[in-house]
């Protein structure tokens, strides 16, 4: 049996995508995430996809994570790397905010945060009572 795991840690949460191509299935599973050790929740969430036992002791799992910034934590890289880290473009403007302190967001970053549009309000409702009379 082969498992494709993919990771995603977010600033809140870190999702994994299970994918079980022999049994035709998908696991979708979800973790809070720990900023400054996301090697906590990864760690964290797969050991709770392998107690659920969908996958086997004798599985291959191939383990997926999207690109990111440097290798550790933030806190403990030069200001330098932290900076190159923070102008890369691969962060939004939150998760810098969380886990680069004193770190400001390229401004196209910022922008395109900002300029996420609002979800739109549902249909107005009316007040309950009576239906209006025509």
């Amino acid at each position: 049996m082969v498992a494709y795991i993919g990771v995603d840690v977010g600033c809140t949460f870190t999702d994994f995508a299970v994918t079980l191509p022999d049994a035709g299935r998908e696991i979708f599973h979800k973790v809070p995430s720990t900023p400054g050790e996301s090697n906590r929740a990864i760690i964290e969430g797969l050991r709770q996809i392998l107690a659920r036992g969908d996958v086997g002791p004798d599985a291959v799992v191939v383990i997926e994570t999207p690109g990111a910034g440097g290798y550790g934590p933030p806190a403990e890289r030069s200001p330098d790397k932290r900076a190159e880290d923070a102008t890369s473009g691969k962060f939004s403007a939150c998760c810098l905010r969380a886990h680069y302190p004193g770190a400001r967001a390229p401004a196209k970053a910022a922008r395109k945060e900002r300029a996420t549009p609002k979800r739109p309000a549902g249909p107005k409702r009316r007040k309950p009572g009576p239906s209006p009379r025509r």
